[in-house]
């Protein structure tokens, strides 16, 4: 349940705290509409923690946008996400290479 994948969280964290990937499935944990600990506030937070620390990590784009959408962000919002995600030129990460056109 949602304890053992917080308490996986918090020990990968422990870990590789500075690994966008965790923070990135971190998020995923608070951007589960089904879960205890839905919070929207703390996905974008960890999202901020993903992009800033692996930047080449496309998967948090894609969970950025996806918290964006669900907020209803502003174009502007979402314009300055696609900028930042050109500028980093993420490579990696299976919902990227998913939704990445050939």
């Amino acid at each position: 349940g949602v304890e053992q994948q917080l308490r996986v969280f918090q020990q990968a964290l422990n870990e590789v705290p500075k690994s966008g990937e965790v923070w990135c499935e971190g998020a995923r944990i608070f951007l589960n509409p089904h879960s205890a600990c839905f919070n929207l506030h703390v996905a974008r937070r960890f999202l901020n923690f993903a992009i800033e620390f692996t930047p080449q990590y496309g998967d948090s784009f894609i969970e950025y946008l996806r918290l964006q959408m669900l907020v209803a962000s502003p174009e502007a919002a979402v314009e300055r996400l696609w900028q930042l995600c050109i500028n980093a030129e993420p490579n990696y990460g299976v919902l990227w290479f998913h939704c990445k056109p050939s």
